[in-house]
């Protein structure tokens, strides 16, 4: 199976539109939202979401692992296994929601009551918000069968318009918010919970429209179940590490900070995340191309669009990341009203940290395709939990909030450099030789552009226009950089990439 450049690219163009848009409009709301709300409740919502968060990466998981087998069944072609696939996922994603609000509403609620720090005064919005959280939740798990179908597919088109449809719908939010006459988290609260059941019945309208294989069969099919319940198991665990990182130390911060401190994180994952779907939509775009090729037996294909699909993944990273941390006072300072104590610390370690994540988590799609998961899981997760422990240690033994993000980023370069190369080799057969070349790629680039970057940033001053003349060179540098350490045959398959959705037919 040679690779479909013309679908990669026309993919490609319909997530960046899509991510555009969402940005744009994400930036004014979260804006708006914060002002609206204050730094303390705005902090308060985003920890009492991370409760939920803590076991909804079970979510994440039963995605990746629907998303990797209807894939695996749209290459073999086999309509009627990929109908049981799809049907047995849907009812294992019910299950699960139902575990979750159980689980949520009695051991998360004694948790709530007996550890969570609340403000005084916001006893009742607080359980509130956490009830309409666990509802938004398990709705959002339900909705995961109808996305993953559409990814399997490789029909991104639709996965566009109803993220378009989305970004609108909570733009509505801000304006309801404006105007509410009760408590503005409360309402906010419900807002984004009555949005996130109204994209998951587009998914599953259009889903049952587009693709015969999700109208659903009422039987489950137990040897589809098991063969997805192996490698839902260590993919559980893996995300599991993932959700420790990212929610466990939101829990920690507030056990031990003020709400404004967890403003300034949740401020930092959004702009992180912002940043994010540039290369995410890259990745959702190149993901079942690579599985395919992998169900294909073109094992030598496989790698090659794995290692290339990274060096990608930095590279746009840098040029998007550098000048953001370089200008991020300014850019912070323009975006929001008030800005929370530490949020420009933790906005530039946080994109620092997801730069050199980048080229870890680019290397995973290999082990998905390939099952191969145990390993990765299990050296994963002892990381995370390490890190959870140091960083508990670390706040009760005084030191600062900014710690997290420290952390954080030596946790980065541990799995980029141990644990990754090891496990590439060892578990999927890709070489030392070819591992470590591909990650020189990504660190070359980032080097001179990081160097480069900080030379420019001591010639401008603080004023607006500075800044931004400052990110428009810091831009134009990393681009440059970027392009010119490509290998030739990378730079190659890029050029031709875009091509191939230039010259229509």
């Amino acid at each position: 199976m040679a690779i479909d450049s013309k679908r990669i690219a026309k993919n490609t163009i319909y997530m960046y539109a899509r991510m555009i848009l969402i940005m744009l409009v994400g930036i004014y709301t979260s804006r708006v939202v914060l002002d609206k709300l204050g730094v303390d409740d705005y902090g308060l919502y985003n920890a009492v979401a991370s409760i939920v968060a803590m076991i909804s990466f079970l979510n994440a998981t039963l995605s990746t692992s629907t998303s990797r087998f209807l894939t695996y069944d749209l290459g073999k072609g086999e309509k009627q296994k990929l109908q049981d696939t799809f049907s047995t996922s849907f009812f294992t994603h019910v299950l699960l929601a139902v575990f979750v609000v159980v689980l949520m509403e009695t051991a998360g609620l004694w948790y709530m009551h007996a550890k969570f720090v609340i403000p005084d005064g916001r006893e009742i919005a607080t359980n509130v918000i956490y009830h309409i959280s666990i509802f938004t939740a398990a709705i959002a798990i339900i909705q995961v069968p109808y996305t993953a179908s559409i990814m399997a597919h490789e029909d991104l088109s639709v996965y566009a318009y109803v993220g378009i449809f989305d970004v609108f719908a909570r733009l509505g939010i801000v304006y309801l918010l404006k105007i509410a006459p009760i408590d503005s988290l409360i309402v906010y609260a419900f807002l984004v919970a009555l949005v996130q059941l109204l994209v998951t019945l587009v998914y599953v309208i259009i889903s049952r429209n587009k693709y015969e294989e999700t109208h659903l069969v009422w039987h489950f099919n137990k040897d589809t179940f098991r063969e997805m319940l192996g490698f839902t198991g260590w993919t559980a665990v893996a995300n599991l590490s993932n959700t420790v990182v990212v929610q466990g130390s939101t829990v920690l911060l507030n056990l031990f900070f003020a709400p404004a401190i967890i403003a300034s994180k949740a401020l930092a994952n959004q702009i992180t995340s912002a940043v994010m779907q540039f290369v995410n939509n890259f990745r959702v775009a190149l993901n079942p191309q690579i599985i395919k090729s992998y169900v294909a037996g073109e094992n030598e294909e496989f790698k090659k669009l794995s290692l290339r699909s990274t060096v990608f993944t930095c590279d746009l990273l840098i040029i998007l990341g550098f000048p953001c941390i370089v200008t991020m006072k300014a850019i912070l300072k323009l975006w929001l009203v008030e800005v929370p104590p530490l949020a420009v610390e933790f906005t530039q370690l946080a994109i620092i940290s997801q730069i050199i994540s980048s080229i870890s988590s680019s290397t995973y799609i290999p082990f998905v395709a390939s099952g191969q998961l145990k390993q990765n899981a299990v050296w994963g997760a002892v990381a995370s939990f390490g890190y959870f422990v140091i960083l508990y240690l670390c706040f009760k033994n005084g030191a600062g909030a900014i710690w997290v993000q420290w952390l954080n980023l030596i946790l980065a370069l541990t799995l980029t450099l141990w644990m990754r190369p090891v496990l590439l080799k060892k578990e999927i057969g890709f070489s030392y030789k070819d591992v470590f070349r591909c990650f020189f790629e990504c660190f070359k680039p980032m080097a001179v552009a990081g160097f480069l970057s900080y030379g420019l940033s001591l010639l401008f001053g603080d004023t607006i226009w500075e800044q931004l003349l400052l990110f428009i060179a810091v831009f134009v540098v990393c681009c440059c950089t970027t392009w010119l350490f490509l290998d030739k045959p990378i730079r190659a398959f890029f050029v031709n990439t875009l091509k191939s959705k230039l010259h229509k037919g």
